[in-house]
């Protein structure tokens, strides 16, 4: 799923990964993979593809933030019409 050259950011509009630091302090690069591992679809009755998106840019980020550890990514991704809709 292309980002059209643009990082991902939330809806807040801060990036995916903020200012966030890696085990060395380094800053963590951003990310352009708004799609990365679909775990579930559904089709509504107007036709809009949901899908489950598992993210992780970031094993290490997504472990071992602030000390706790959060192993899964979350998100839902939704396309717009693109599929025939359920009746």
């Amino acid at each position: 799923l292309p980002t059209a050259g643009e990082e991902v950011r939330l809806a807040n509009g801060q990036p995916l990964y903020g200012h966030q630091l890696d085990k060395d302090g380094n800053q963590i690069p951003p990310s352009y993979q708004p799609l990365m591992r679909v775990t579930s679809t559904s089709i509504d009755r107007a036709g809009n593809l949901w899908c489950a998106n598992n993210w992780k840019p970031s094993l290490y980020v997504d472990v071992f933030t602030d000390g706790v550890a959060n192993p899964g990514g979350d998100g839902v991704v939704i396309f717009v019409g693109v599929a025939e809709p359920i009746v």
